[in-house]
Formats: structure tokens, C-alpha cells, sequence
């Protein structure tokens, strides 16, 4: 019998997290859904990703999602904002939608739009543009990579691949038993 134990340390990328532990399960899913092994380096950066958006306690901003007053959402560059008022507003392009007016942390008043017809209703990580993820990385990109490295070697569902490139990671189901 085997266990797996998710890797934890503490970190701050940019008062983005508290507390990080790389899940596993994420890993051998993003892996899975690549169809092939991953830089180290990527998964790195696509973790950012997914913990940028994937705040159990907060909503991470999505201009089709609905908000109300005094909620406290996440932008996607990992700073917090509590909505101060929601108003109504329309263009010719979008049709009618509301303007938030968020009271960031560091004191200034950020606007946006939400429930924008055909916008995306829930953050996913490919909205997390890279300049955001080079941001959050700044001085903390070593750290994300051994976090990834401690999840992989953790778990006897991955493998490291070492090419002339660089160092992957790959799921062991991707090949056949010898």
C-alpha cells in the first residue's frame, strides 16, 4: 500500500498564497490532458495559473458572472477587492451589462464589467495571461519549480524525463509495462 502526501510549504508570490501545496491530482490531470510530458518550468507556470483562480474561500473575477454588493473577489492579478456598488451600464458592442466598483486592498477604486452576454462565466486559467504569471513569479519562479519537482517524485504516478531540452514531467500511464 502506498500514500500520497501532497507537498507543502509556505511561500508568498506576491500575497498571492499563504500556504501552497501542489496538488497531485492536478498535475497527473493537466499532464493527462497534454497528452504528452510537460516542462517542469510549464507546470510551474500553469499552477500559478489554476491557484490564481482557484481560491476556495474567494471568486476570482469573470466579466459574465453575476456579483453583489460587499462581495470580495480576486483579480487576475492576484489582488482583492471588495464591491462597493454595482450599477447599470450599456454599450452597442456588449448590449447591457454592470459596472463593479471595487475597493482594492491598497486603497484604489478599480471598475469592471460583469455579466457580459457571451463572457466567460468562471475563471479558468487560460485567462491568466502570462505577463500576470511572470508578475506573481518574480523572485518565487525556483520555488514553484521545486514545489513541482516534491509533488512528482511524491507520487508513483509520475516520472521525470530528462532531454536535451530540459527536465519533464510525465505520467507513467503514458507508458507500456515492461
Amino acid at each position: 500500500m502506498s500514500y500520497r502526501v501532497p507537498s507543502t510549504t509556505t511561500q508568498n508570490i506576491s500575497g498571492l498564497f499563504q500556504s501552497a501545496s501542489m496538488d497531485p491530482d492536478w498535475l497527473a490531470t493537466y499532464i493527462r490532458q497534454a497528452a504528452r510530458p510537460v516542462a517542469i518550468g510549464m507546470l510551474a507556470r500553469q499552477a500559478v495559473r489554476a491557484r490564481v483562480v482557484s481560491d476556495g474561500h474567494l471568486r476570482t473575477y469573470a466579466a459574465g458572472r453575476s456579483y453583489r454588493k460587499e462581495e470580495r473577489v480576486r483579480l487576475f492579478d492576484g489582488r482583492l477587492g471588495d464591491i462597493l456598488s454595482v450599477e447599470m451600464g450599456s454599450n452597442d458592442v456588449q448590449g447591457t451589462f454592470e459596472i463593479l466598483s471595487l475597493r482594492m486592498h491598497d486603497g484604489d477604486i478599480v471598475r469592471v464589467a460583469s455579466r457580459v452576454q457571451g463572457a466567460p462565466e468562471i475563471a479558468g486559467p487560460e485567462l491568466v495571461i502570462d505577463d500576470i504569471v511572470d508578475m506573481l513569479l518574480v523572485g518565487q519562479e525556483a520555488e514553484m519549480v521545486r514545489l513541482v519537482r516534491r509533488a512528482l517524485v511524491s507520487d508513483p504516478r509520475f516520472i521525470t524525463l530528462y532531454y536535451s531540452e530540459g527536465e519533464y514531467g510525465c505520467l507513467r500511464e503514458f507508458f507500456p509495462p515492461m
